[in-house]
């Protein structure tokens, strides 16, 4: 099969420098919080001359003046922005550490030979095509299945995190102290983690079992693919009691072609294990 025109040849994982890309992101992070600092000592700089010149009865006069009134009038703004950068700081932030796990994953299989690789597509339901084999020559010429290190170490990674975060979720829900409060602020925290990081975290690793599938054409990110509907317990519950809703996946319209249009909590929460989610997200994949 011949690479879609103005695409790489094959998935965007496959071809990236992940060190590249880490560097690139504390960068981002960086110069976000630099602007957050900036920002916060203009601020203060502002607000300690205007309370100075008004507290002293200082006159101001002429350009002195407009400058004072400009710099006041825009501490709004100032204000304004300091989330944004806060926000964005973080966010690059979180993503360079997410990478960064991703990278150590890819270190901890970089000596898998080609056995290793295809043990490893055989226990998650995946069928080497020869077409697909054929693109990765383009990567690693010696051992073409090798090329797919990358989205094995991504998905791995992806995996254990959704594992964990679940298997911390079903301990919150767990909780029986003694104190109401704590016992519901502890579930609902529980819950919380189950639908806002477990679950988005194990539809990704399915997404990434398609893409070591399909390495040649499969190319979408879970957000790429469909909206996720993430709800807290008490709406989940009475969504479905009274409405018999029980949304959690929408496939994005123009993507629907072989998929049901949207993918329930119950459905996916039956089993978490990526490989059959991917069965769920993909319905005319082949298996064993």
């Amino acid at each position: 099969m011949a690479p879609p025109i103005g695409r790489d040849p094959v998935n965007r994982y496959l071809v990236e420098n992940l060190e590249e890309k880490i560097s690139d992101l504390n960068a981002k992070a960086f110069s976000y919080n630099v602007l957050e600092k900036i920002s916060w000592v203009a601020f203060t700089a502002i607000t300690v001359a205007a309370y100075t010149i008004f507290h002293c009865g200082i006159v101001l006069t002429g350009i002195a003046s407009a400058a004072m009134v400009t710099a006041i009038l825009s501490t709004p703004f100032l204000l304004g922005f300091i989330p944004t950068f806060s926000n964005r700081s973080n966010a690059y932030s979180k993503s360079a550490q997410e990478e960064l796990s991703v990278l150590a994953k890819l270190k901890e299989i970089e000596n898998w030979n080609t056995e290793s690789v295809q043990k490893f597509l055989e226990e998650q339901d995946l069928i080497p095509d020869e077409g697909q084999t054929q693109a990765l020559t383009l990567l690693n010429p010696q051992e073409p299945l090798k090329a797919l290190l990358p989205l094995i170490a991504r998905f791995q990674h992806f995996q254990k995190t959704a594992e964990d975060a679940e298997n911390e979720s079903r301990m919150l829900l767990n909780n029986h102290a003694a104190n109401r409060t704590i016992r519901l602020v502890t579930r609902q925290d529980g819950w919380k983690l189950h639908e806002r990081e477990a679950i988005p975290r194990a539809l990704f690793a399915a997404c990434i079992l398609q893409a070591i599938q399909n390495p040649y054409i499969y190319d979408f990110t879970l957000e790429e693919l469909g909206t996720i509907t993430a709800k807290r317990f008490d709406e989940r519950f009475w969504d479905y009691k009274l409405l018999n809703e029980d949304t959690y996946f929408t496939i994005h319209e123009d993507l629907r072609r072989n998929r049901p249009p949207i993918i329930t909590h119950d459905e996916i929460a039956a089993n978490l294990e990526p490989k059959a989610l991917r069965m769920l997200l993909f319905p005319k994949t082949k298996i064993r």
